[in-house]
């Protein structure tokens, strides 16, 4: 089933905090994210799940801004600040 793009959310006003903290620019805009310049699109799907001619390994434009990350980027939900408060809970003991 189509869903209609979301155009609205409760941002605060004129936050730019995911688009700046994004290490690709692959958020071009609020609600426009590019997902070739994306990094967790890039480590978390493979090659016959795009289907777009890409290859299963990070383009190499990619790899120096991927740091010590193993799989993908969370740092444009690391910066929003509608995230902080869940940021700053406690994690679970492991087992």
């Amino acid at each position: 089933a189509y869903y209609k793009p979301v155009t609205h959310c409760k941002c605060p006003p004129d936050c730019r905090a995911c688009l700046d903290a994004c290490p690709t620019g692959a958020l071009a805009e609020p609600f426009h994210l590019i997902p070739q310049k994306c990094m967790a699109f890039q480590t978390f799907l493979s090659d016959s799940d795009r289907n777009n001619g890409s290859t299963d390994s990070i383009p190499v434009e990619m790899r120096s801004k991927l740091g010590a990350r193993i799989h993908g980027c969370d740092v444009c939900q690391e910066a929003c600040p509608r995230n902080q408060w869940k940021l700053r809970q406690r994690l679970p003991k492991d087992p």
